[in-house]
This record gives structure tokens, sequence and C-alpha cells, in this order.
């Protein structure tokens, strides 16, 4: 017996959630790149920040934005 059936809707879900954070990194970071582009004084401003967000270890940070957030694409609605 086969567990497809039991499989395509978690795969669904599970692909629309890659896609909707993709489009919200494309949607904030190409602004924000043009924007910090445009002004050196605010790329020199923010640069430290985006550099130690990226030197922080994303399963460091995993359970602490579980904590805040919550479990699920929408959830800790306000």
């Amino acid at each position: 017996m086969t567990k497809a059936p039991l499989i395509w809707p978690h795969a669904l879900a599970t692909a629309i959630e890659i896609i909707l954070g993709i489009a919200l990194a494309l949607v904030t970071s190409i602004p924000l790149a043009i924007f910090m582009f445009a002004r050196p004084g605010i790329e020199k401003g923010l640069a430290p920040f985006l550099v130690a967000s990226q030197a922080v270890p994303v399963f460091a940070l995993a359970p602490l934005l579980v904590i805040w957030l919550g479990y699920g694409i929408w959830s800790n609605e306000w």
C-alpha cells in the first residue's frame, strides 16, 4: 500500500512555505540592497548587523524563533 495520498498535502504545504519564504526574501532584500547602494552611510551603519546576522547559525536561532513566533506558517495571530 502506498503512502502517497498521505504525503501530498504535506508536500504541498512545504512547497508553499518555500515559495513564500523566497518571495519574502526577495521583496525585502532587493529594496534594501538598492537603498544601501544609494546611501553609503546607511550601508556603513547596517553592514555590521547584516554580517553578524549571517555569522549566527540557524540552528541556534530556530528554537528562539519557535518560542517567540509559534509553530506553523500563520502562527501567533495578533
